[in-house]
């Protein structure tokens, strides 16, 4: 009986909290990004698509953009058996993410990237999956490093929002 009530009360307070977010966007047509950061595996791309969704269900569009499509293999460090460090920001190609972000919010089509984690392969993007905002669009970011300023530091706080997430729980 406790272990069905959690469940459903998180989720409740998690959609409540989408709600909250998306009606801060909605409300505000200069808002136009959110940049979404948490611990790996803490539920940001979750937290981003039903974010998404909710956005799109309220009358805006919402486009969505993986900050772990943008992993450059030259500065990808490994440790000593050969795994690759995909946490540190240096694994991300950040000049060319904010050049996406920047041409995205002024208006311009986009065609991002995709990294392949099964063949740990970088390749250029479909054009079926090019983003382009529109006058009303909202870019909405995901990413483990999305609230660093290399990342999201050049843009103002009246045209973008900033969501950290994290899991909860009782020790």
């Amino acid at each position: 009986v406790r272990l069905p009530r959690f469940i459903a009360e998180s989720e409740s307070a998690f959609v409540a909290r989408i709600d909250a977010i998306c009606d801060e966007i909605c409300s505000d047509p200069n808002k136009r990004a959110v940049f979404v950061s948490g611990p790996t595996s803490s539920g940001k791309t979750t937290f981003t698509l039903r974010l998404s969704n909710t956005i799109n269900a309220r009358g805006r569009k919402a486009f969505h953009l993986s900050l772990d499509d943008y992993y450059n293999l030259k500065s990808l460090k490994c440790d000593k058996d050969g795994r690759p460090d995909f946490e540190t920001i240096d694994a991300l190609d950040v000049d060319r993410i904010q050049r996406d972000i920047k041409a995205l919010l002024e208006g311009e089509t986009v065609v991002p990237p995709f990294f392949d984690f099964i063949t740990r392969t970088p390749m250029e993007g479909d054009p079926k999956n090019a983003i382009c905002l529109g006058d009303d669009g909202v870019l909405v970011v995901d990413g483990l490093h999305g609230l660093s300023p290399r990342i999201s530091g050049d843009f103002s706080s009246d045209k973008c929002s900033k969501v950290s997430i994290m899991p909860y729980g009782n020790v």
